[in-house]
């Protein structure tokens, strides 16, 4: 039997937030979930990595591993950049408005400046600096031994979330004063150390024939699990041939409004979430099964469509969006 698992990061809201939504919401939201039958909690990350529980699913799917994914050096791969063993963080400016997280780009001749100033911080800590499609990284001969929030999670969170924990930490705080202190001269701003790892990391092939994204950090991480390039895919195409076997979508539409506590914006996006998923169910002749997993703060809902054979035919789905889009669910 082969399965297609749809990612929906940021599909399950705060009480508050779903009591709140309009009744053409609701009605999407059971669309989704029509014809489950069951629903499988599962606690993936704590606080530290709070809204990136998919990235840990991923790791766990596709690269058959149980802690939370070195998130720099995947990405470094998706760039298709040159192999580096050393030890690898992402160094991420960022500014405070409104008590939320905004990251910062610089201008070409500014991030020049910041790069050539950054990189001085960097050796005098026995650190060095690269840079790759506009991103910071951070490497050096020993693995960093802190977590921190994902970088991929900081646009438009609350400021007051944003950590950095366990035994490196007060090295790495150190490091950043010392980088936004250097900076001063050339503009104010914030900086975030995260997602450190190595990239000579082994994983065996993974048994996932196909990946629909835009995650760029998704596709570092097939990449390196064995997936064959034109096996991955953009959404602004077809879901990419494969091989007879299971595949993972990831539909990230709602991943940014319930990270910010924007609702309209999640009422928004939720048409397009269907729309895509209506055209998925097109392919029925290539999965048996289509299951939507929804993704809240620390953990995954699995929406289970009832098991095949003759006991199937004496049950009738009958759970109700609370149960799963909810995001106050007790997690297994």
């Amino acid at each position: 039997m082969s399965n297609c698992y749809v990612l929906l990061p940021g599909a399950r809201l705060e009480r508050g937030a779903f009591e709140r939504l309009s009744p053409e919401s609701r009605a999407l939201v059971e669309r989704l979930g029509k014809g489950i039958e069951t629903v499988k909690f599962q606690t993936l990350v704590d606080d530290v990595h709070a809204h990136a529980a998919h990235y840990v699913w991923l790791w766990r799917v596709l690269g058959q591993k149980s802690n939370f994914p070195p998130i720099a050096p995947l990405l470094w791969r998706s760039f298709d950049a040159p192999h580096l063993s050393e030890a690898m963080a992402l160094l991420t400016p960022f500014e405070e408005k409104e008590g939320r997280i905004e990251p910062v780009r610089f201008e070409e001749l500014e991030f020049l400046r910041v790069f050539d100033v950054l990189r001085g911080v960097a050796l005098a800590k026995g650190l060095r600096l690269q840079s790759w499609d506009g991103r910071l990284f951070l490497t050096g001969p020993e693995d960093f031994s802190f977590e921190a929030t994902p970088a991929p999670v900081l646009p438009g969170l609350p400021a007051a979330e944003r950590r950095i924990a366990g035994e490196g930490a007060e090295k790495a705080e150190a490091f950043l004063k010392a980088a936004e202190e250097a900076l001063r001269p050339i503009r104010e701003v914030r900086l975030h150390l995260s997602d450190a790892g190595r990239a000579n990391f082994r994983l065996r092939p993974s048994t996932i024939r196909a990946l629909w994204t835009d995650d760029p950090i998704v596709r570092g991480l097939a990449v390196a699990a064995g997936l064959r390039p034109d096996t991955i895919g953009p959404l602004s195409r077809p879901m990419p041939p494969s091989p007879p076997g299971d595949a993972v979508v990831v539909f990230d539409d709602l991943f940014a409004p319930t990270r910010t506590g924007d609702l309209k914006a999640w009422e928004e996006a939720l048409p397009k979430v269907l729309t895509r998923w209506d055209d998925l169910l097109k392919l029925k002749s290539r999965f048996d099964r289509f299951l939507p997993i929804a993704f809240g703060r620390t953990a995954s809902a699995t929406l289970l469509p009832p098991e095949s054979g003759l006991l199937s035919l004496f049950k009738r789905p009958n759970v109700q969006p609370e149960a799963w889009c909810v995001d106050d669910a007790e997690a297994a």
